[in-house]
């Protein structure tokens, strides 16, 4: 007869290492908070904020600058997320001071167009191609 038992497996007590870029700007030593969500059938979406101590990064961000952020165990080179940013400034002042969050998307251009295409008995290879080589 065998007994029952429980196997303990201890939790991960490592935290992940990041690094992150913005149009080749490493924002790494002024992240307060990242958060970022990778989709496989949509946009992926990232918001970060920086510490703006004495107003460093004001007007430093534009719309449509690249984004990296990497993310692993070992050392922060995996790449997850290249994106570009949307709204490149929310100041606001935090318990530790003043803060920036800039938001952004992997595809923002392809989310926020609406496109509106008529065929009449076409089928769906040759609209989809008329579709992505007219626009």
């Amino acid at each position: 007869m065998m007994g029952e038992g429980f196997l303990f497996i201890p939790l991960t007590t490592e935290k992940p290492k990041s690094t992150v870029t913005i149009s080749n700007t490493d924002v790494q030593t002024d992240m307060e908070s990242l958060q970022f969500s990778m989709e496989c059938n949509g946009i992926s979406s990232f918001s970060v904020i920086l510490s703006n101590t004495d107003g460093k990064y004001v007007n430093s961000f534009a719309p449509g600058q690249t984004v990296t952020i990497k993310l692993d165990y070992a050392d922060g080179s995996d790449t997850k997320l290249i994106g570009k940013v949307d709204d490149p400034g929310n100041y606001f002042l935090g318990s530790t001071g003043w803060s920036v969050q800039i938001t952004g998307r992997d595809f923002p251009e392809m989310e926020d167009d609406v496109l509106n295409a008529d065929f009449d008995n076409t089928n769906g290879n040759t609209a989809f191609n008329s579709v992505i080589t007219s626009f």
